[in-house]
């Protein structure tokens, strides 16, 4: 079962009651003639009905609300369904990733948060982790920030760092956390080839939005690692600033002193990352999505054709497919993966 009673004393545990536990589970989906309290939502029409010791044991702020003389429990901080779902695991019956979504689990731990009902916050963060995945990183990663879980900021980096190139053609479409993704564009690990491809992401990001509101995600880029020909290709940076990652990179290599200060926006990390073997199937499409979003794509044309060892003879029936899913500008996943499947025949 999720909920595991605490040990009691030093000698006796309490789950050798497996059958009582049992019995008592059922007593949620029971005869409700012996249930002193019913709850109702001002969200819904759900009436649920429970034994007020039960929920007094379970939650201090609960225990708080209910008196001897309450018939009746108004809720207005958590939706019905997510309520009824805390209540059956009030009455220790499994909850698992299979009955609920990300979303709900997410909304079971803030209930059960506020309720301090620490036990479903654990089933809920336990739930949350399980269903990490490239494409929820974000949601996740703002839901660890927000209530500092640690574990599972620590499992959605090893989600991130794992699956970074389908991450990443996933959310270049959209208006990314800054404060969530810079912390994954910290990583010293990353499945991905290059730290280039890493700003490119970032590039595309600003170029989408037409805004400059990733500053966290463009300070984690590690410039000083880049090759020089990449550098100069880094349109988010001044002539200023380029001249002076050169200077800098140049000092490091050399193991020589210089004048030139770092930009204060930009990291002062030399240290390469660890680049891990990549899917290049995965790759192949983080490329489509960077020609398909960015603002101009004839800019990183023949970069694409190099790095995806695109034939000379393919290269303009290739342009034409790129220049077909940039129609609308804002092409989806699964229109990013069919220009793909027909530039690389996979």
């Amino acid at each position: 079962m999720h909920f595991i009673l605490r040990q009691v004393s030093d000698n006796f545990d309490c789950n050798v009651y497996q059958t009582l536990i049992k019995n008592y589970s059922t007593l949620f989906s029971h005869d409700d003639s012996h249930k002193d309290i019913t709850i109702t939502f001002t969200n819904s029409d759900k009436k649920l009905k429970a034994h007020k010791c039960i929920l007094k044991a379970a939650s201090p702020i609960l225990a708080a609300k209910l008196s001897k003389d309450t018939k009746i429990l108004q809720i207005s901080d958590v939706k019905a369904d997510i309520f009824e779902i805390m209540l059956s695991g009030i009455y220790l019956n499994h909850i698992t990733s299979k009955g609920i979504d990300i979303f709900q689990a997410y909304d079971l731990y803030e209930a059960s948060v506020r309720y301090q009902i620490d036990d479903i916050s654990a089933v809920a963060s336990d739930i949350m982790k399980r269903r990490s995945v490239a494409l929820n990183c974000q949601f996740l990663m703002q839901a660890a920030i927000k209530y500092k879980i640690r574990d599972l900021e620590e499992t959605v980096k090893e989600t991130f760092a794992s699956a970074a190139y389908m991450a990443l053609s996933f959310y270049v479409s959209y208006k990314v956390d800054d404060e969530a993704f810079h912390r994954l564009f910290a990583l010293d690990e990353l499945k991905i080839q290059s730290e280039f491809e890493l700003y490119l992401a970032v590039e595309t990001m600003y170029d989408i939005r037409d805004e400059r509101i990733y500053p966290k995600c463009l300070s984690q880029i590690r410039f000083l690692s880049m090759d020089i020909a990449d550098l100069m290709n880094c349109d988010l940076l001044s002539s200023e600033e380029k001249l002076a990652i050169a200077e800098n990179a140049d000092a490091i290599r050399n193991k020589r002193s210089t004048k030139i200060q770092m930009p204060k926006r930009l990291s002062a990390e030399p240290k390469p990352r660890n680049f891990l073997v990549v899917d290049q199937k995965e790759r192949k499409i983080f490329w489509t999505a960077i020609m398909l979003k960015c603002r101009n794509h004839k800019k990183y044309l023949e970069m694409f054709y190099k790095n995806m060892e695109i034939p000379e003879k393919e290269r303009e029936a290739t342009e034409k497919l790129i220049i077909s899913g940039r129609t609308p500008k804002f092409a989806n996943k699964e229109r990013i993966e069919e220009i793909a499947k027909n530039i690389f025949k996979f």
